[in-house]
């Protein structure tokens, strides 16, 4: 039996949920004809990303036992005066608290 080349799906939004209105909002804001490409495109761009966050949280996770050291959790950078040195220095602590973060995780795993 030949399948059919066209399906269709319906959903209801409740127009008193907020995310329902979000979606609701953003679906026709977005042009006639452009509608199933985009949602297409949005539905498996979340799944692939939640895969690949899956894949780095792993592998993050086993470099850090594999590294073995404590991770630095203040900031190492010299102090700098201008606005791009202070923006490297928050990311810097920020990254290496989540490291910090990800590390003490992966040692209550085991």
């Amino acid at each position: 039996m030949v399948e059919p080349r066209m399906r269709h799906l319906s959903f209801t939004l409740f127009m008193d949920n907020p995310l329902h209105c979000q979606l609701w909002e953003r679906i026709n804001s977005i042009p006639k004809g452009k509608r199933t490409e985009f949602l297409c495109k949005t539905l498996t761009q979340r799944q692939r990303e939640e895969e690949l966050s899956e894949i780095v949280y792993k592998n993050t996770l086993r470099a850090l036992k594999e590294y073995g050291g404590a991770i630095p959790q203040q900031n190492t950078m010299p102090a700098e005066i201008n606005d791009d040195a202070d923006q490297a220095g928050e990311f810097e602590r920020n990254f290496f608290g989540f490291l910090a973060e990800l590390q003490a995780q992966g040692e209550d795993d085991d």
